[in-house]
């Protein structure tokens, strides 16, 4: 399916009088978003926690015939197990897989072992996340940026702010 990119008409404005107006609507709609949200989000946690309720005892059933195969299947591991590592059952699977993980040796932590790579410059043993600083691009000097393929470009970009306080009292005035 195609993406629309949806076009919005501005509202023109003429006077202050207007601008002071459009505020006192924004505000008015952001109040009504704001209020609409929160019911929503009510409503919402209402029904996680009714759902968890009902599902709580399910998730409980699961764990416990997840157990009950496994033990299943431990005690018989030598009989079911001695030639295939899995036994097809009529409504799934059952068996053993080998699973390797890695362990630190006792008194080493995971950040001793970042250490150790560190200090051998081993960097294959490291992830490392790697992605422009763009706080620290902002200091450098155009000549600078150049080098890398940036550049810096300045523009007046409008804002406005609504004086909650004001709107209040305007409020209770009506």
């Amino acid at each position: 399916m195609a993406r629309k990119k949806v076009k919005v008409d501005m509202i023109p404005i003429y006077s202050i009088e207007e601008a002071n107006e459009a505020l006192r609507l924004i505000a008015e709609s952001q109040r009504f978003i704001a209020e609409k949200t929160g019911d929503m989000n009510e409503r919402i946690d209402a029904i996680k926690k009714e759902t968890a309720e009902v599902i709580e005892s399910r998730s409980q059933e699961i764990t416990r015939r997840e157990l009950g195969l496994q033990a299943f299947a431990e005690t018989r591991k030598e009989t079911m197990f001695d030639k295939a590592r899995s036994k097809t059952l009529t409504f799934g699977v059952i068996g053993f897989r080998k699973s390797t993980q890695l362990k630190t040796l006792s008194k080493v932590t995971w950040k001793k072992v970042l250490e150790a790579l560190k200090r051998r410059k081993d960097k294959a043993g490291i992830r490392i996340k790697e992605e422009v600083d763009k706080d620290e691009l902002h200091k450098w000097s155009e000549p600078q940026l150049e080098k890398v393929g940036v550049y810096k470009k300045s523009e007046d970009v409008f804002y406005y702010e609504i004086d909650e306080e004001e709107i209040k009292a305007h409020a209770g005035n009506e």
